[in-house]
């Protein structure tokens, strides 16, 4: 009743062309062992795992079982070390701020065009089963079965539309906000190269929002000097004092890079000089004092 029997455990693999798709009920409590023994026998076949918020609560609940029931031993039990894939945390990475939430049933409707028909939801599938256990009634079990059919298809086909999505950087139909979010992830990612290739086009979209402009761009010029692209960062971030103005931020990264990377003191200076009228700060008073000191000094090595 608290989560933690497995009492419907739903796994699919491919097998050539074929989608093999398993569910495994437990009509007894006495029979977790034999349920365990059959999923382990497939996870053995297929370590690779693709879950939905996997990482947090199924796994965990799998290896307590796995342990308690002695198939295995608590230092080998390790489900979560084995290579995994887990839909929700990529999901929430490449579609944040597109909708309400990223739960499974919101990116079936919005993302696969799946809509589900009086379908049992999730919080009421434990009591299908404690009600089967007492009335042996199979009726509303049934539900929660189909219902967890659903879940396992509608993972197989978002795995495939997310990581086509990760790969199609150079679509113009990537939706922006995607293409915000996957440049930021490529930027956490330290995939400096693959970030730019992401969002260069964001140089010269039209930005309805703001959000995942600011995001775009400013992942971009992280990305850019990483990899020692001046002109790259310098696009980014003129593109944010333009669309951004009065952001102190973009002014002094501005600054800096004008001085540093492009040796431009004229341009580093008025964007100093905007920074320190905005927001005067001791930092910004000595930032803006160095470049008026070099621009007199090529003044006069010029004369």
């Amino acid at each position: 009743g608290a989560g933690t029997m497995a009492f419907l455990v739903g796994v699919a693999f491919r097998d050539g062309d074929v989608l093999i798709t398993r569910q495994y009920l437990l009509r007894e409590p006495s029979e977790e062992k034999a349920l365990l023994y059959c999923l382990l026998e497939d996870l053995e076949s297929h370590p690779m795992l693709v879950t939905f918020n996997g990482k947090s609560y199924d796994l965990s609940v799998l290896e307590s079982r796995m342990v308690i029931c002695r198939f295995l031993e608590p230092t080998t039990c390790r489900l979560k070390l084995r290579p995994h894939l887990d839909l929700l945390h990529l999901s929430r990475n490449l579609h944040r701020g597109r909708w309400e939430d990223t739960r499974l049933g919101t990116l079936e409707r919005k993302l696969l065009g799946f809509h589900r028909h009086d379908d049992l939801p999730g919080s009421l599938v434990p009591s299908t089963w404690f009600h089967y256990l007492c009335s042996r009634d199979p009726k509303p079990l049934s539900e929660a079965v189909r219902h967890n059919l659903h879940d396992v298809w509608s993972m197989v086909v978002l795995a495939d539309h997310l990581l086509q999505s990760a790969e199609s950087v150079t679509l113009p139909s990537m939706p922006p906000c995607v293409r915000a979010n996957l440049g930021y992830l490529y930027v956490r990612r330290h995939e400096y190269e693959s970030a730019i290739e992401a969002l260069r086009p964001a140089l010269t979209m039209d930005w309805d929002d703001k959000a995942s402009e600011r995001r775009a761009l400013d992942s971009l010029a992280i990305a850019a000097r990483r990899v020692h692209d001046p002109q790259t960062e310098l696009s980014a971030l003129r593109r944010l004092r333009c669309d951004f103005p009065g952001d102190v931020d973009v002014l002094t990264r501005l600054a800096i890079a004008c001085e540093r990377r492009a040796k431009d003191i004229e341009s580093a200076l008025s964007a100093a000089q905007e920074a320190h009228r905005l927001e005067p700060t001791p930092s910004s008073r000595a930032r803006l004092e160095r470049l008026e000191r070099k621009r007199l000094r090529r003044q006069s090595l010029a004369c």
